[in-house]
């Protein structure tokens, strides 16, 4: 009989089996025939899990009388080889039918056909015999009223050959026309060796040359090409090591056609990529017929990774900025890390540890004696301290604005910016409880909603952090402390903020969170110094845990404004958001439309026409927009048809007072993906389509778009109709750039200096350079515009001049997270705004604050509710208000140019207007009659007129073979980048069912919001809006399972919580989306190596993405994500500077809230694996800490309670306390976005499962 292990820091009382009824239930059994007697018939083996949502429920015979509402039921047959054949969540639909999933195999065993669900069967969980033909039905041609694309083939075949090796040859997408058949669009793939035809493909040395090339048949070549014959093809030594990633282009570039483009990578002796050798450097070695890294001009072009001795990374240059150090201390812990930025006045991030290696400290160090990296690590590595003291203790004794000890180095010279605090409440030290949990704030809720409870075990919990703001606009420490309830589940934060700094902590968020830990109801206080606001929001779900409702009440409202309703279709895809509900009256209703393969067709329609209800309800719609890809909308002059993924047109309305009409873009691309022309189109309804006013091409062109080897913009022309002179076509800009490396130098405007008030700008035709601060890579000067930008030791925008009297200061907590700009004229402050976890203030009284579906405007005192439509790209396009009689009136319209560019003469009304814009919310700076005309993401600002970023990518080498300035890889229509730091495809406006044990088929692949439900605060205006937090807390497990396989490593290590409440039980993390170079598109793509998943589904081209790790085999993922940023801020306030130590989890998370499982065997089927008692074991568990990496590559061997073991290649850094929480949060500068740098741990982790044992 197995030992039972009990945690000593959790009463045993709430570990007993018979005290199970506040935990998540799951119960897997192959049922015995007395249990179901409709199940004994079909003689069919089955594993049926369920998820109980409810208290109380102790055995099997209490989960048989539950309901729907208050079970999640699931149920996977197999047949007699063991292999699953039919899988079914029961009564998951919003009709409460089954979702069926039927599974098929060829005669060798193989799945080479993969079936969309459908809706249907008895709800009772039956097996359905007749599963392929209910399925094709539908699906079938004329099927109307369900909202669900028809298809003939709804599903997917593939083509793997029959040899031993079973790759895969060929894979479909759902739909009729993309089977691997005959005439039809698919993805195919090839195996080879290399051959003559290939051309030399170079054998380089570690130390940057080429003598030689590989002779034939010694390289493993794997060729990819997508619907469209985009292809990609990739070379691999007998090792395994990656020498080549070639791009086929067939475009002439700089005047020579260029069959393909070339991304080498070069190692050294033991098998570390040393070099990245993007395209453009490949050609200059080229044409230079010198197969050298010393040619001119190959250096600035370079990837360079340097390691010491005992394989530690310690060096890392991006092309654009200077190298980045890392210094290690004796015990293998990086504890000064010193980017480009910070170099220019000997500065240095340090940190410092506990006892149990967690990061406890962070700030600046400043040492101008030792210069340089080998300096620095010599005087470390000599250190004699570390013999005996290697970590800080808690004291009683305020040292640096900390209650830790100064005893480690550095412990002189230093700026602290962080403490963080574990395991308890007592921050000072001194035994008296001054911030215990018992002074976690008294929360009333409404609706009778019951407050939760806090509890005392929190070992191994962050309990709080002090963050130090930096800038000059305030001077301050914000604090935010964190309460959890008994599972492990955060319920309250409570915080200060820099308009009311007092460390009573007034500002709070307390979460009522049901059995399964969907929040119910959230609570949120704001306080500065003469207003205090409070916001109720309240969650309305369905038996399958989707949001049905939102509401909210603000301050002493008695009645909520219902804030949405959410509609359905049959499987689960958001279909219809009616906005201000009142009764059955609503302000607006938003329709979405997809097609089989899960793409976004249509946001309501683009003519606002009414076509019967038979698609849309269009009565009074304000906005809407339709999307074309395979299909051409013929209407349009000379349109192309795209199969691969790539929007080949859209339309959109808006009945704007300014422009009424309907109006359109449709798209040409080149071969990799690029947009090279965006041609602009309008009409009146009912009308032909016109090029939009007089003059020459489109009236809102943008075209000859021409890029250089590395993807630099060369070539652009852009058209407009200015406000100063209607109906007349304008070439505004005809814009040439030059370069030196990637670093843009100049620019020539052929169109002269008749433009300037709109688009690119130079109204003193200055013919100056640009000019880039050559540590960081940041743009210093702008000539053409006039300013100058200053940065801070974050490396984020610190000041920008426009003149010597006019300029903007921004100051920030040490996250990295804005929290405050300051405008100046005359040398005079003019305005003031401060941004506290989403609520703005102006001169220090409330402007707005966040909403599920928009904005709250302070309105003279009155709070009005400020509606936001947004497109698939997160971009705001309509924001409406109440009229107060119950009509729309439209506030602001916006109209965009592919990059970005607002069109002229969109429409605002409010005051302040909504500026949070482009690219999934990015505000948009314009504060000086057009300047500086920057949109501000997290990492880096955005120039819409020049299509690029004006700082380093901060994860640049994920996309190597591209400019560290580009921006949404140079195809903004599919992709944008929101934070900053890595391009990432749209998420269509919905959500992706994905319940247990149903493959979704990518038809609805992505999904960014909660539920499906499409807002505000999925985005980049998620802090002032909604934080994901509460984006999570509207979602069933289901649903968040889909959110959750869009997050970053990070987020999911700072959701810990959440993410166990929603999953229930272990979860794994999967593998890199982007180890596999042939990935489809975020739908489709499983990665990890396993080929016959890499195009099981879905629609998209091939990325840019890398397929060479640095060392270990594991590509970046999903961005890095400052807590407070894109969580809400009052609610952890967790992580620190651009780079974060994340309390990650390499591969998997016992839940805090566990499943009590247990199995029979029926049939000849194997007993499942008995998971215990929930909260007694944790098996293949793998927590550590990882360093802003985004990587899913570093593990933890943990004991709990007594210190970790290792960290990778030996970093100790933390006792991880189970069960997993959120995130710990502490900062790790790693290297900024000027370093463009963004991971250290390449070398460090294998990807292990690791296991600990409860103490």
């Amino acid at each position: 009989m197995p030992q039972t292990v009990y945690n000593k820091d959790v009463p045993i009382e709430n570990q007993q089996m018979n005290n199970i009824s506040y935990k998540i239930i799951t119960l897997c059994t192959i049922l015995l025939s007395c249990c179901l007697k409709n199940i004994q018939a079909q003689n069919k083996g089955f594993i049926q899990q369920e998820v109980i949502k409810v208290s109380g429920i102790l055995n099997d015979s209490q989960i048989y009388t539950l309901s729907a509402d208050q079970k999640q039921t699931s149920r996977t047959f197999y047949d007699g080889l063991g292999r699953p054949i039919q899988s079914l969540a029961i009564k998951a639909s919003p009709l409460q039918k089954d979702i069926i999933q039927t599974i098929t195999y060829d005669n060798l065993g193989r799945q080479t056909t993969s079936y969309l669900p459908y809706a249907g069967g008895d709800g009772k969980g039956s097996f359905n015999a007749n599963a392929s033909t209910n399925q094709l039905s539908f699906y079938a041609i004329g099927t109307t009223g369900d909202k669900i694309a028809d298809d003939t083939k709804p599903y997917s075949a593939q083509k793997i050959e029959d040899s031993p090796l079973q790759r895969l040859l060929q894979a479909g997408s759902p739909g009729a026309g993309f089977q691997p058949l005959a005439g039809d669009k698919y993805k195919s793939i090839a195996y080879r060796t290399n051959t003559a035809s290939d051309v030399a493909i170079r054998v380089w040395k570690p130390d940057g040359t080429s003598a030689a090339v590989y002779a034939n048949n010694t390289l493993s070549v794997v060729e990819a090409a997508d619907e469209q014959g985009f292809k990609t093809i990739q070379f691999t030594d007998a090792l395994g090591k990656t020498v080549l990633k070639r791009q086929y282009i067939n475009e002439t570039i700089e005047g020579k056609l260029e069959t393909y483009l070339d991304t080498y990578y070069v190692y050294d002796e033991v098998g570390r990529v040393k070099y990245t050798i993007p395209p453009k450097a490949v050609v200059l070695m080229r044409d230079a017929a010198n197969w050298n890294i010393t040619v001119t001009g190959v250096d600035k072009l370079l990837f360079k990774y340097v390691y010491d001795p005992i394989g530690r990374l310690v060096e890392k240059t991006v092309p654009g900025a200077g190298p980045g150090f890392i210094i290690y201390d004796p015990l293998n812990r990086p504890v000064l890390i010193q980017d480009g930025n910070l170099r220019n006045g000997n500065k240095w991030n340090y940190f410092k540890y506990d006892a149990n290696n967690r990061v406890i400290s962070q700030g600046i160090y400043v040492d101008a004696t030792r210069i340089g990296r080998s300096a620095m690590q010599s005087y470390v590595t000599g250190l004699t301290g570390y013999s005996t003291v290697f970590y800080e203790d808690r004291t009683a004794t305020l040292t640096n604005n900390g209650y830790y000890t100064n005893v480690v180095f550095p412990n002189t010279g230093i700026t602290p910016l962080l403490y963080n605090y574990y395991d308890d409440y007592d921050f000072n030290y001194d035994a008296a409880h001054a911030a215990d949990y018992t002074c976690r704030k008294t929360t009333t809720f409404k609706n009778g909603e019951v407050e939760p409870s806090e509890t005392s075990y929190t070992r191994g919990f962050l309990t709080g952090t002090w963050r130090k703001t930096v800038g000059s606009g305030v001077s301050a420490w914000l604090i935010s402390v964190v309460f959890y309830d008994k599972n492990g589940r955060i319920i309250q934060t409570l915080g200060n903020n820099q308009l009311n700094q007092s460390t009573t902590l007034n500002d709070s968020k307390t979460v009522a969170l049901d059995f399964t830990g969907q929040a119910k109801q959230i609570k949120t206080v704001k306080n500065i110094t003469s207003t205090t606001t409070t916001v109720y929001t309240v969650y309305g779900y369905d038996h399958a845990g989707r949001t049905k409702s939102v509401d909210q009440y603000h301050n002493a409202d008695i009645n909520p404004i219902r804030i949405a309703d959410y509609e359905y279709n049959e499987l689960g895809a958001l279909v219809d958001k009616k906005l201000n509900k009142t009764g059955s009256s609503y302000l607006q209703s938003v329709d979405y439309r997809y097609n089989i393969r899960g793409q976004l067709t249509s946001i309501n329609n683009s003519t606002l026409t009414s076509d019967n209800n038979v698609t849309n309800d269009e009565t009074n719609d304000v906005f809407g927009m339709e999307f074309f890809y395979d299909k051409k909308e013929s209407s349009l002059t000379s349109s192309l048809a795209y199969y691969n993924g790539l929007v080949s047109s859209v339309k959109w309305r808006a009945i704007s007072p300014n422009n009424n009409k309907e109006r359109s873009y449709w798209f040409t691309y080149d071969n990799i993906g690029r947009l090279k022309a965006a041609n602009y189109q309008d009409r009146a309804i009912g009308s032909s389509w016109t090029q939009g006013g007089t003059g020459t091409g489109g009236a809102f062109d943008e075209n000859n778009i021409s890029y250089d080897h590395q993807g630099n913009i060369k070539t652009l022309r852009r058209n407009t109709i200015l406000v100063t002179s209607p109906g007349v076509i304008k070439a505004v800009d005809d814009l040439t750039y030059t370069y030196d490396g990637n670093q843009l130098t100049n620019i020539t405007d052929g169109v002269g200096t008749d433009y300037t008030s709109f688009g690119f700008k130079n109204p003193t035709a200055s013919a100056i350079a640009y000019t880039y601060n050559v540590n960081s890579g940041n743009l210093e000067t702008d000539p053409k515009k006039g300013i100058s930008i200053a940065y801070n030791e974050l490396n984020k925008t610190d000041k920008i001049t426009v003149s010597a009297a006019k300029y903007i200061t921004y100051t920030y907590d040490v996250t990295g997270v804005l929290i405050r700009k300051q405008m100046y004229d005359n040398s005079t402050l003019q305005k003031t705004t401060d941004y506290i976890d989403g609520f703005v203030y102006e001169n220090s009284a409330l402007a707005y604050f966040p909403m599920a579906e928009g904005r709250v405007r302070n309105n003279s005192g009155t709070l009005k509710y400020e509606y936001i439509i947004a497109d698939n790209m997160g971009n705001a396009r309509v924001s409406f208000e109440d009229n107060g009689s119950g009509a729309v009136v439209l506030t602001q319209e916006n109209s965009y140019y592919p990059f970005g560019l607002t069109m002229p003469g969109n429409y605002t009304v409010n005051n302040p207007a909504n500026t949070k814009l482009y690219n999934e919310g990015s505000e948009w700076q314009n504060d000086f009659n057009g300047l500086p005309e920057l949109y501000n993401t997290f990492y880096r600002n955005y120039d819409p007129a020049l299509d690029r970023f004006i700082a380093v990518d901060p994860k640049a080498d994920a996309t190597s073979s591209l400019s560290t300035y580009h921006y949404s890889g140079n195809n903004p229509i599919l992709f944008n980048d929101p934070l900053g730091d890595r391009y990432e495809r749209e998420k269509p406006i919905r959500t992706r069912p994905n319940y247990d044990g149903i493959d979704m088929g990518g038809m609805f692949g992505g999904g960014r919001l909660p539920g499906g439900v499409s807002h505000i605060s999925s985005s980049n205006w998620a802090v002032q809006y909604r934080s994901p937090v509460e984006n999570m807390a509207l979602m069933s497990s289901s649903q968040f399972t889909s959110y959750y396989s869009g997050l970053s490593d990070l987020q999911r290590a700072q959701m810990a919580t959440m993410i166990t409440s929603k999953k229930g039980c272990s979860y794994k993390l999967e593998a890199d989306d982007y180890a596999n170079p042939y990935r489809a598109d975020g739908n489709n793509a499983y990665g990890g190596g396993d080929g016959n998943k890499y195009y099981e589904s879905g629609v998209g081209f091939i990325t840019e993405y890398n397929l060479v790790p640095i060392t270990q085999g594991q590509n970046s993922y999903q961005p890095i994500v400052a807590y407070n940023k894109t969580i809400d801020g009052s609610m952890t306030s967790l992580t620190v500077l651009n780079g974060v130590v994340e309390s990650g989890v390499s591969l998997s998370v016992v839940s805090s809230i566990g499943k009590y499982t247990y199995s029979s065997a029926k049939l000849g089927l194997k007993t499942a694996k008995v998971l215990g008692n929930a909260g007694l074991a944790a098996t293949a568990v793998s927590v550590g800490y990882k360093f802003a990496t985004g990587h899913d590559n570093t593990s933890t061997i943990v004991d709990v309670g007594v210190t970790a073991v290792t960290f990778g290649a030996g970093l100790a850094l933390g006792t991880v306390a189970a069960p997993a929480i959120a995130v710990i949060g502490v900062g790790y500068g790693i290297w900024s976005a000027a370093g463009g740098s963004d991971w250290i741990d390449e070398n460090w982790g294998y990807r292990d499962t690791k296991t600990f044992k409860l103490k």
